[in-house]
């Protein structure tokens, strides 16, 4: 049975962490819309049905009525919203978007797609539909495949001095032993990292030949050509 206190600490723990979840938004849909997080959730529940009452948005925030009341007073005199009384219960107060509030709500819409920098392949995606995204995680991976480079983990300071950028290059992998790929150094690290006892540099090369069977982080073998070669 699961310790009581540590059960505790998980449920508090959880609770702060959608407390900042939500406030996040709340800065989010601010920054976007100029609007508070309660403001745009009362639009987005009145686009997915419409018309409410006060009582159904409050149950939809899970707050009070008087606090629903409250946000749509702004929200009425911003134009966002009207309100009529029910024409079968003269009690019931009915809430709907007007045309300002649809076009707010598709603005934050579009301004939070997603857009790629570049056109590439999507290779590696860690979230789900309908799972929560946290700012500024990393949800996937996206590659150019159309254009693959091979970084070096093991050139020594002693073998560095000897290439320079434009050096030709032969590549060969584990993976596919019967292909040997041409390329040309494109870059070579100013800055020297100690690995496993060993000064190394990262270079970078660019292939002059594609192959459809090349994939992520396969093993290569690189051989450079040296000045004194050239």
């Amino acid at each position: 049975m699961r310790d009581p206190q540590e059960l505790a600490d998980s449920i508090i723990h959880l609770y702060l962490s959608l407390v900042r979840y939500q406030r996040s938004r709340s800065q989010a849909a601010k920054k976007q819309t100029g609007q508070s997080g309660r403001r745009m959730a009362i639009l987005r529940c009145l686009l997915q049905s419409s018309p409410r009452s006060v009582g159904e948005i409050g149950r939809y925030l899970y707050v009070s009525d008087a606090t629903v009341s409250r946000i749509l007073d702004d929200m009425e005199t911003r134009g966002y919203v009207s309100r009529r009384r029910c024409s079968k219960d003269s009690r019931r107060v009915l809430v709907e978007p007007t045309e300002a509030g649809r076009d707010l709500v598709a603005r934050q819409i579009k301004n939070a797609d997603l857009v790629a920098p570049f056109a590439g392949t999507v290779m590696k995606l860690d979230i789900s539909a309908g799972e929560f995204a946290a700012p500024g995680a990393a949800v996937l991976l996206l590659a150019d495949t159309s254009t693959w480079q091979v970084e070096t983990t093991d050139l020594t300071e002693l073998n560095v001095a000897e290439i320079s950028e434009g050096s030709p290059v032969a590549v060969t992998l584990d993976a596919i032993p019967d292909l040997e790929l041409p390329g040309r150094v494109s870059t070579i690290a100013q800055f020297g990292e100690s690995r496993q006892g060993d000064i190394v540099y990262t270079v970078n090369v660019i292939l002059d030949r594609q192959d459809p069977r090349l994939r992520w982080n396969m093993t290569a073998k690189v051989v450079i050509e040296s000045r004194d070669a050239s």
